[in-house]
């Protein structure tokens, strides 16, 4: 979540560089809606790339164009809707919404630091995740189990969330139909975990 337009600031354009630079060194490929090419709606991409992704990192610069800073932010809301980790940048000028105001903020003179410190705790965060999947499961919540193994997934790229995700997949699927208190959110669930499983 960048500037994307002709004509934007130097700074903009190395704070991208360097971003691409660290995601790719930990092992994370670099996404942007302007990058892919569909026939679709234009929000309707960025609303699938967004399920997509293991977390996000949106760049506020000084000067930028209120539509601009309006599409960011509301990307931003989007990736946190769905319990996304999202990464904000900004620059020592850079105005941001009110709504963003308590964000714990990466600035761009400490973004080599922070960014990478950030990402390396997305792996600690997945190994949490994952004792957060299986007592998901334990208990029943098959839908809170399956989003973790998919978080987790998405961040590491881990077999065992796969796998776990299968198993939710079976045990949706043993679930005999007298005992399902709701038949439409284990087929939705089980849609969903079919689609991830075979993209996966």
């Amino acid at each position: 979540m960048i500037e994307s337009r002709r004509g934007r600031k130097k700074k903009t354009i190395e704070i991208e560089k360097y971003i691409k630079k660290c995601c790719s060194d930990k092992g994370y490929k670099i996404i942007k809606a302007t990058d892919i090419k569909r026939s679709k709606d234009y929000l309707c991409k960025i609303c699938e790339l967004i399920q997509s992704v293991a977390f996000g990192i949106a760049v506020y610069t000084d000067n930028m164009p209120p539509d601009t800073l309006g599409n960011i932010s509301y990307e931003v809301g989007c990736m946190h809707s769905l319990g996304k980790e999202v990464y904000i940048i900004k620059t020592s000028k850079a105005k941001v919404p009110s709504d963003f105001k308590r964000t714990e903020y990466i600035e761009e003179k400490k973004l080599k630091k922070d960014l990478t410190e950030r990402l390396n705790d997305l792996k600690n965060q997945a190994n949490y995740m994952y004792k957060l999947g299986e007592l998901s499961s334990e208990a029943g919540d098959l839908e809170k189990a399956a989003e973790y193994f998919k978080r987790i997934y998405l961040i590491m790229k881990d077999s065992r969330a796969i796998k776990k995700l299968e198993t939710i997949l079976i045990k949706i699927n043993q679930i005999s139909e007298e005992t399902k208190k709701n038949k439409e959110l284990y087929m939705r669930l089980a849609e969903s975990l079919k689609y991830f499983l075979k993209l996966a």
